[in-house]
């Protein structure tokens, strides 16, 4: 039962500690916003619980990073 209870609380805190909130957005070729099946390029912009604000964009054909920005939630 002990194994049990110790089992339980390290899968809680593994979940807990890498929650975030990710947002996509998607861009034509001259960066207005559009429908996936249109865009050229993805922006990603997760939220994590330390405040952490992570932007990256990406070329959506093969993927390919563009740039990656970090910057502090000053909230």
């Amino acid at each position: 039962m002990k194994k049990l209870s110790l089992l339980i609380v390290a899968i809680f805190i593994s979940l807990s500690s890498f929650s975030q909130k990710v947002d996509v957005k998607y861009f034509d070729r001259n960066g207005n916003v559009t429908n996936p099946e249109y865009a050229k390029y993805k922006e990603l912009t997760s939220t994590k619980d330390n405040g952490i604000i992570e932007t990256t964009y990406y070329k959506i054909k093969g993927d390919i990073l563009i740039r990656k920005n970090q910057m502090m939630d000053m909230k």
